[in-house]
């Protein structure tokens, strides 16, 4: 079965639920950027697993990114990147192509936030020899959203982080005035104060960071 007719269904069953008054105040919360059916989370996340459970998860990867990230409703970006994570045992070698695919298409802090921490984390930790390569050439892109993913893809590592790339790859950007970067070298330095913090005030005293970026790093600093 090819993706189209395989998310068939689902595309019936985002158009029965369609909310124009509820799309217009979630097309304004993300600028007017995407278009949106005008379904809230908790209807969709019904609607996934029902899919889910009737349908089950796509066959070809890559074609089934390629077919959400054309659709106009942002709705199946969310979907698309939450079935990714189901069906990560799926994942091809190839992966980190289709994350720069979906991070340097329709780019937004919605759907590289999630791609950074869930899927580029757990493709990261998981694979038997690291991707530092990929990762490294992300963190010196020229778009700063591949920047970002360099970035926050550990979030979720806790006592795994590997600090000395964490470290490098914020100080490659502390001179960075793009907002995206500035926050997420903030968060992602808080969230290593969790199991780190000496090691984020010791950061923190050595190095010149931006306004926010020490706001944000200092939240659980003493």
């Amino acid at each position: 079965m090819n993706t189209a007719a395989y998310l068939a269904p689902l595309k019936s069953a985002f158009e029965h639920e369609l909310n124009s008054e509820t799309a217009k105040q979630m097309e304004a919360y993300m600028r007017d950027q995407f278009k949106f059916y005008g379904i809230k989370s908790p209807q969709r996340n019904v609607i996934q697993k029902e899919f889910w459970g009737e349908y089950g998860l796509p066959d070809d990867i890559a074609d089934f990114v390629a077919y959400c990230w054309k659709q106009d409703e942002r709705e199946w970006q969310l979907f698309c990147m939450e079935t990714l994570y189901r069906a990560r045992k799926k994942w091809p070698s190839s992966f980190h192509e289709i994350v720069e695919y979906m991070v340097l298409t329709k780019s937004w802090w919605d759907t590289v936030d999630y791609i950074s921490s869930n899927l580029v984390g757990h493709w990261y930790s998981t694979a038997p020899i690291k991707p530092d390569a990929v990762i490294d050439s992300w963190n010196e892109h020229p778009d700063f959203w591949l920047n970002r993913v360099s970035l926050i893809y550990q979030l979720k590592f806790k006592e795994k982080v590997n600090e000395e790339l964490l470290f490098l790859y914020i100080s490659r950007h502390l001179d960075k005035d793009e907002f995206f970067i500035r926050k997420a070298i903030g968060w992602a330095l808080r969230q290593y104060s969790k199991t780190h913090p000496d090691r984020v005030q010791w950061f923190l005293e050595n190095h010149e960071l931006k306004p926010l970026s020490i706001r944000e790093a200092s939240k659980y600093l003493t």
